[in-house]
């Protein structure tokens, strides 16, 4: 699938990615993106069931954390 067909099937990142790469600079952004589809956590996008990218790590943590100390 080339960018342009990525752009069109994916309207909504499109849109937000030129507002981050407006905001932060072309090289940042781009960057970001490379390193996402090279299999790092910085860059994933999912609209119209088409995901690209690595999704992030799950920010949650074990339920055993939970319990109060001394509690089992």
């Amino acid at each position: 699938m080339t960018r342009k067909n990525l752009r069109a099937d994916m309207p909504r990142v499109a849109e937000f990615i030129d507002a981050m790469r407006e905001a932060f600079g072309r090289a940042p952004v781009d960057a970001a993106i490379r390193a996402g589809l090279d299999g790092q956590p910085s860059f994933w996008a999912s609209e119209n069931g088409i995901e690209i990218g690595v999704r992030p790590p799950c920010p949650g943590f074990p339920v055993s954390d939970t319990s109060p100390k001394g509690q089992p």
